[in-house]
């Protein structure tokens, strides 16, 4: 009787969300978001990684620099994963809870967008997914148990935001962390984790300085990296079932973009363009 209650008490959330008609706001007023439980910030990597894997690099160049956004353009099929706030579709939420939109992303893959709110310490941490029109809340969470590590670190970086995120069927991809060096956070920053849409729980949390940029999936897996000036730059392969690591490459820059497109990994760093293969098979295998 239990497990059928909260069976009920989803759906009843979930056609909450839909009312015929109702604004994305709407849908929202007086709705309380599902307060995820705060992570393991003290989960370690791996002392020792595998050198070889699924990806092997093809080729790296200069780029321009200041072609970012033309770059993300033509490795996206035409439609940018990354949305600019500003360009958000009409009727998107700008703010939510006092937290400003900071980061919109098109999950062309997901059919979904998902907003991302909040950056400064006085903001909360939001998240919601909407369908693929934008019409539909289909989830609100709420981060806050993010933001604050156990330990303290320095001023500029006390609080951590929600950097990417991607849905795959029932899973919530998030990566989250600072916007300043490891060092300044006691190297409590970039991680990643999965999160059961059905339960709010949390399947595996992968890091810390394993993602601050945007990550793709392929075969299973998923592409992430991480880097910041003068700290080590690396291209991660995890496992997206359990969040183990497969693989590490070195990178001349941090990566700002990933984009997997059939066999090829295409990332964009700050000066740096690299394309890498990648080999079917369900975690590298």
């Amino acid at each position: 009787m239990k497990i059928k209650s909260i069976l009920i008490a989803l759906t009843a959330v979930a056609v909450s969300f839909s009312a015929a008609g109702q604004s994305l706001e709407a849908q929202l007023a007086g709705k309380k978001p599902v307060v995820m439980e705060a992570p393991n910030f003290k989960v370690k990597k791996p002392a020792a990684f595998k050198a070889v894997g699924p990806v092997k690099l093809v080729s790296s160049k200069q780029n321009d620099i200041i072609d970012g956004d033309e770059w993300l353009r033509d490795h996206s099929g035409g439609q940018a994963d990354l949305i600019n706030p500003d360009n958000a579709p009409a009727g998107f939420p700008k703010e939510i809870d006092g937290a400003k939109l900071c980061r919109l992303v098109c999950d062309n893959a997901g059919g979904k967008y998902i907003g991302l709110y909040g950056y400064f310490n006085e903001e909360p941490l939001r998240l919601i997914i909407t369908d693929a029109e934008a019409k539909t809340v289909e989830h609100y969470i709420n981060f806050d148990n993010f933001k604050w590590p156990p330990v303290k670190v320095h001023y500029a970086a006390s609080n951590l935001f929600g950097q990417w995120a991607r849905v795959v069927d029932d899973t919530l991809y998030y990566s989250f962390g600072h916007n300043t060096y490891a060092d300044s956070t006691n190297g409590m920053t970039g991680y990643i984790c999965a999160i059961d849409l059905n339960t709010y729980k949390m399947k595996w949390l992968a890091g810390p300085t394993v993602s601050n940029s945007t990550f793709d999936f392929s075969y299973n897996r998923i592409i992430c990296g991480y880097g910041f000036t003068d700290e080590p730059d690396y291209l991660y392969v995890l496992d997206a079932n359990s969040g183990k690591y497969i693989q590490r490459v070195k990178l001349r820059k941090g990566p700002d973009y990933i984009v997997v497109t059939g066999d090829k990994v295409y990332v964009r760093t700050y000066s740096y363009d690299y394309i890498f293969n990648i080999k079917a098979g369900v975690s590298g295998k």
